[in-house]
């Protein structure tokens, strides 16, 4: 079988790893598989990138000026369709088509006349909106009829400067994609299916297939003094771990006031970009970014808990990363991370924002310990989440509907 899989990027991110764990998988078993991919780089030697750093940017101008999106890269978009023409895959399978890479008349007029099998993961909201990859912060719901101007994320959601083309962008999307003849789509969690089944793309047939983690590298491992001194993380400290790429906005503000609730034995380690002028409370502790995975294990299993301060998720991966490792969670009840978290005996969730409630939840478990959750943290993720498990399923599936 040949397979394609297009998304935003390869290698990195969330996204970008499934890509090539899904590639391994199917390799593994005699099929070939391609990637076109929109930006960055790629590990796997049969990939695509669609344009090029020109063509994305002047996209990316465009939009923010003429509140388009999508509307650009149509020599990139020309250039994939040809390499589709050329490796006349059996599987198309759709991941993340935002960020600036992708015509999409040009791509699903081809994708409606070429009427191969697609597969297309909902990573997000954005499919089935007008520029939004979420909504629920902004309580905005006007995608299940049609999203009317004034749109309350245009600065914010791929981002116009100028004019709200909101409701252009809509009916656009709805035609163009209700317009495939053979589409399967894939939801990330059953919140997310339930989203989708309220919009235009409800005339398709929808599953969920939770995303994985590969469990046999993030898992339980013996933490040494010489770690903590390596990471500079002071030994004998209960650690309360944050993880998020852009420490911005509610998720910035929410881990501050935590900050100030946690006791003197308490430290919080947060993982990711903070802004340049800001003074960190003397009981937290920050490391940039961690670009190694053996790195991200060993904080994993440091971490006495993982918080998780975002309020809109439609997965969140790094929350099974903390649960493979036997780390229990505490975050919002909100969106899919309820659903991720489970029932208590993995972690809990609270009101979104309710720092106070959400920080006796982080002592509840400081309290019981780590280790009263982490055999359940470890089955759920074995039983919800493993990695051979969850790409069999795509594999039936790509069987099904070829």
């Amino acid at each position: 079988m040949k397979i394609l899989q297009i998304n935003s990027v390869s290698d990195y991110g969330s996204t970008g790893r499934n890509i090539i764990e899904l590639t391994h998988y199917f390799h593994k078993r005699g099929n070939k598989v391609f990637i076109a991919y929109g930006h960055g780089s790629s590990s796997h030697s049969a990939s695509h990138k669609v344009g090029g750093v020109l063509e994305n940017h002047f996209h990316n101008l465009y939009s923010r000026v003429f509140g388009l999106h999508g509307y650009c890269s149509k020599q990139g978009t020309r250039k994939l369709i040809k390499y589709i023409e050329d490796i006349d895959p059996d599987v198309i399978h759709l991941n993340n088509l935002h960020i600036y890479y992708l015509n999409f008349e040009l791509l699903f007029q081809f994708l409606v006349k070429f009427n191969k099998p697609i597969v297309w993961t909902l990573h997000d909201c954005w499919a089935f909106t007008g520029r939004c990859s979420h909504y629920t912060v902004a309580k905005c719901y006007k995608w299940q009829s049609s999203c009317t101007s004034p749109c309350p994320v245009l600065k914010t959601h791929t981002p116009s400067l100028f004019f709200d083309r909101t409701d252009k962008m809509f009916k656009d999307k709805a035609r163009w994609f209700t317009a495939l003849p053979n589409v399967e789509i894939v939801t990330v969690s059953d919140w997310l299916k339930e989203e989708v089944k309220k919009s235009y793309l409800s005339k398709y047939r929808i599953r969920t297939i939770y995303n994985w983690v590969d469990h046999g590298t993030f898992k339980q491992m013996e933490v040494l003094a010489s770690d903590y001194t390596r990471l500079c993380i002071p030994f004998g400290k209960r650690i309360v771990l944050a993880i998020t790429a852009h420490w911005e906005g509610t998720k910035l503000e929410d881990v501050i006031k935590l900050a100030g609730l946690l006791k003197n034995d308490q430290l919080l380690l947060v993982i990711g970009n903070l802004p340049s002028k800001i003074n960190l409370p003397s009981n937290v502790i920050h490391i940039k970014y961690v670009h190694s995975i053996d790195t991200l294990v060993l904080l994993y299993n440091i971490a006495d808990v993982y918080i998780h301060l975002s309020t809109e998720d439609t997965f969140g991966k790094v929350i099974v990363e903390a649960m493979s490792c036997g780390t229990p969670v505490v975050g919002y009840q909100s969106t899919a991370i309820p659903e991720v978290i489970g029932g208590g005996s993995c972690g809990y969730t609270v009101e979104p924002r309710n720092i106070i409630a959400f920080n006796e939840k982080v002592q509840y478990i400081l309290k019981a310990g780590k280790y009263f959750y982490s055999k359940e943290c470890r089955e759920r993720v074995l039983s919800e989440f493993d990695i051979e498990k969850n790409l069999h399923k795509y594999e039936r599936l790509y069987k099904e509907i070829t």
